[in-house]
């Protein structure tokens, strides 16, 4: 009888946490943002050069650039990195492809911090997969044109070559300056090889999504997703549901439990 008891206890846990669904951590959105690159708040095209503590790998090294010794980078209130060159464009359109040196299109578009007082650009890093990484937040970073359109957003770089790109909220940007020069992606500035967006093809406004570009070894894969989409996970059970589960195991142990005891009476 006992055992019947604690099979059906099993079975009923066995049910319930099969069917809890638990928050999993993600790297969709990195917090906390870390320090303010100073040199570019209440600034319109600007960028800031700052040191990383590791070198990072970006791309084949023979493709791509490989920064050996001198870990720098260069940070621009437009929304990009780069890696050689130093630049403080923006609206590059397919000059992307071979203009400025291997870059990353966070989201590089005419955007102007001097409009918004709250606007940051941030950087940070932390340890991700057991990969160190690079965290560099761009915070309500209006547009140009219409600074009611704020963007906040952020790219992730780790020393074995891995981009990811998070974007919290985009309002986006005027549809009417040249929205065909705004781009998201990577790129290796040779021109044979890049994969990027330009905003002309997006609806505005967009929140909570990422475009990861995964290393291999050999080649970039660009994928996509929301992060609601990301989390999905098992059905949650209703209370109700649950409770009549408990209690139909529980009737049926009563039931075992009084079937031998008549199997006693009746040998006695």
């Amino acid at each position: 009888m006992k055992k019947f008891i604690i099979l059906a206890m099993n079975t009923l846990l066995l049910f319930l946490f099969s069917n809890i669904s638990f928050a999993i951590p993600l790297t969709n959105w990195h917090e906390p943002y870390g320090s303010v690159l100073e040199d570019l708040t209440d600034e319109d095209d600007e960028y800031q050069r700052v040191r990383l503590s590791n070198p990072v790998f970006y791309g084949t090294s023979y493709y791509w650039y490989y920064w050996y010794s001198s870990p720098w980078i260069s940070v621009n209130t437009n929304g990009s990195l780069t890696f050689t060159d130093r630049t403080d464009d923006y609206d590059v359109g397919s000059d992307f492809e071979d203009e400025y040196g291997p870059s990353i299109a966070a989201f590089w578009s005419d955007l102007d911090l001097s409009e918004n007082e709250d606007a940051r650009v941030f950087m940070t890093n932390s340890t991700i997969d057991g990969s160190i990484a690079y965290i560099f937040t761009w915070f309500e970073v209006p547009d140009h044109e219409d600074d009611d359109l704020l963007n906040t957003f952020q790219a992730i770089i780790t020393e074995d070559g891995h981009v990811q790109l998070n974007f919290l909220h985009l309002d986006g940007v005027d549809m009417d300056e040249d929205p065909d020069e705004g781009v998201v992606g990577i790129t290796d500035g040779t021109g044979d090889v890049f994969d990027y967006q330009t905003m002309d093809t997006w609806t505005f406004p967009r929140s909570r999504f990422s475009i990861g570009f995964e290393w291999d070894g050999e080649a970039y894969t660009r994928s996509e997703w929301d992060w609601d989409e990301a989390r999905a996970s098992a059905p949650v059970p209703e209370p109700s549901t649950m409770f009549l589960f408990g209690i139909g195991l529980l009737g049926m142990a009563g039931l075992a439990r009084k079937k031998n005891k008549s199997r006693l009476r009746w040998a006695a």
